[in-house]
C-alpha cells in the first residue's frame, strides 16, 4: 500500500513539474492588437489615427492594408499609427496591421467618395483638448488657446499661447520653444496677435493689458512698446515700419510712425484682425459685423469689400465675382500671400476661405471660396473639404498660397494645410 502511495505522489509530481516547465518555456507573447481607427469613415489620402497595442515606434516595421491596399504611414509609436488612406473604391474593408510578419485584422472601415480640392489638412503642434503648456517636436507640444501666427525672419514661426500668457515658436523642423511669458507671468494678459517689423523685432496685442508689447529679435527682453488702448487684437506693420493697430473697443485703427506719432482712422466697427494687402490697403475682420471692410491708407475711405451683413446659419460663397453676395462669419483671422489672395479664419462657420480679387487687383469684382471645412465642428485631418475645425482664430499663408498654418483655437491645435 505504502508502495502505491509513493509511486501515485511521484506522478503528480512529475506531473506538476513538467506543467510549471511548459509554461517557463512559453511565455505569452505580446502580440500587436488595433483597437479602434478614428475617424471610422472616410475616402483616398485622408489621415486617420489607428489606436492599439504594441505597434513598432519603426515606420517601416509597420504595414497598413486595407482590401490589400497599403496605406503610407505618416507616424508611429507603439500605442498609435497614423496614416494616409490609400486609393481605394468605395465601401466597408477591415484594416490588416502587419508588425514583423504577425498579422492582426482590425475594425471595418468605412470608404466613401473621395471630395478633393488639391488641399490637404494635417495637425502639426498640439493635442486635441489638452490645455497645457509643453515645449517638444510636433504634437509632442501642447498649447491653450493659440490665437496667432506670423513668420519670423528665419523662417520659424510665432505664435501667441493666449491661454497660456506667452509667445511660442515653430522651428522649420517642427521644435516648440517658449520665446516668453508663462501661465503666472505679468508680461502678457491675453496676447492676442502680434507681427515682425522689418528689424526682426516682434510685437503682440496685449489684449487684457490694453497695450502693445515689444520682443526684442534677438535678446527676447520684452518692453511695454505703446499703451492707451482699449483692448487691442491685432497689427501690422507697412514697408516703412508704420504700426497699424485694431484698437477694438475704440473702434478705431490707430497708426504710430516709428518715431511715435499717431494717427486713428474711426471705421465704426469693433475690428478684431488686419491684414495688409500688396496694394498698400489694410483689410478689416470683426464679430458681429459680418462684412470684410477695406481701409485705404491713402485717403482713410472705409469701404465693405465682402459680406452681406447678415449672420446666416451656414456658410454660403455668394456668386462669383460679387463677394457682398457671400456670408461671411466671425473672423478674427486674415492672411495675405504674394498675390494679393486673402484667407479667412472663419471662426463662426469652422471653415477656412480664399478671397481672390479679380485680375486688375480689384476686391469688389473677386470671389469667395470655401476651401477647407464642412461647416461642422471636429478635428479631422486629411483631404480640406473634408477635414473639420472648430473656432479657427488665425490663418498665415506662405509667399505663393500653397501652404497655409491655421490656429484651431478652440481645440488648443494648429494645423497645417498644403496644396498639392
Amino acid at each position: 500500500m505504502k508502495k502505491l502511495l509513493y509511486l501515485l505522489t511521484g506522478i503528480v509530481f512529475i506531473i506538476n513539474t513538467s506543467c510549471t516547465d511548459e509554461q517557463v518555456e512559453q511565455p505569452r507573447k505580446k502580440d500587436p492588437v488595433v483597437v479602434s481607427i478614428n475617424p471610422s469613415y472616410g475616402s483616398a489620402k485622408d489621415i486617420v489615427t489607428i489606436l492599439g497595442r504594441n505597434f513598432s515606434a519603426v515606420k517601416s516595421e509597420n504595414i497598413v492594408k486595407f482590401n490589400g491596399i497599403e496605406a503610407v504611414i505618416l507616424e508611429a509609436d507603439p500605442g498609435k499609427l497614423q496614416i494616409v488612406l490609400p486609393n481605394i473604391a468605395e465601401g466597408k474593408f477591415n484594416v490588416e496591421v502587419t508588425i514583423k510578419d504577425t498579422i492582426v485584422v482590425g475594425p471595418e472601415f468605412t470608404f466613401q467618395k473621395s471630395v478633393d480640392n488639391g488641399w490637404i489638412v494635417q495637425t502639426i503642434v498640439g493635442q486635441n483638448g489638452v490645455a497645457a503648456m509643453k515645449d517638444g517636436i510636433g504634437t509632442e507640444a501642447t498649447c491653450k488657446l493659440p490665437t496667432s501666427l506670423s513668420f519670423a525672419p528665419d523662417g520659424s514661426i510665432w505664435f501667441t499661447d493666449r491661454g497660456n500668457f506667452a509667445i511660442r515658436s515653430i522651428s522649420t523642423d517642427m521644435q516648440v520653444t517658449t520665446i516668453a511669458g508663462e501661465p503666472s507671468t505679468t508680461l502678457f494678459s491675453h496676447p492676442w496677435q502680434g507681427n515682425f517689423d522689418s528689424k526682426g523685432n516682434y510685437y503682440v496685442a496685449d489684449k487684457a493689458n490694453h497695450r502693445v508689447q515689444k520682443i526684442d529679435g534677438v535678446t527676447h527682453e520684452v518692453t511695454t512698446f505703446a499703451t492707451g488702448f482699449d483692448d487691442p487684437m491685432s497689427l501690422v506693420f507697412d514697408a516703412n515700419d508704420n504700426m497699424y493697430v485694431a484698437d477694438r473697443d475704440n473702434k478705431a485703427i490707430k497708426k504710430i510712425t516709428p518715431e511715435g506719432q499717431t494717427t486713428t482712422y474711426p471705421i465704426g466697427m469693433t475690428p478684431n484682425c488686419l491684414i495688409l494687402t500688396p496694394g498698400g490697403d489694410i483689410v478689416i475682420g470683426g464679430s458681429s459685423n459680418y462684412t470684410l471692410l477695406r481701409l485705404s491708407l491713402s485717403t482713410g475711405q472705409v469701404t465693405t469689400i465682402a459680406g452681406d451683413g447678415v449672420k446666416g446659419t451656414t456658410y454660403n460663397d455668394g456668386e462669383a465675382g460679387n463677394p457682398l453676395s457671400a456670408n461671411i462669419g466671425q473672423i478674427f483671422g486674415l492672411g495675405c500671400d504674394a498675390n494679393g489672395t486673402i484667407y479667412i479664419a472663419d471662426a463662426l462657420y469652422h471653415v477656412i476661405r480664399k478671397f481672390t480679387p479679380d485680375s486688375t487687383g480689384d476686391y469688389s469684382k473677386g470671389t469667395i471660396t470655401t476651401i477647407a471645412g464642412t461647416g461642422t465642428k471636429g478635428t479631422k485631418d486629411g483631404k480640406a473639404l473634408s477635414a473639420t475645425f472648430n473656432t479657427p482664430y488665425a490663418v498665415l499663408a506662405s509667399a505663393d498660397g500653397k501652404t497655409l498654418y491655421i490656429a484651431d483655437t478652440v481645440t488648443f491645435l494648429i494645423r497645417r494645410m498644403t496644396f498639392r
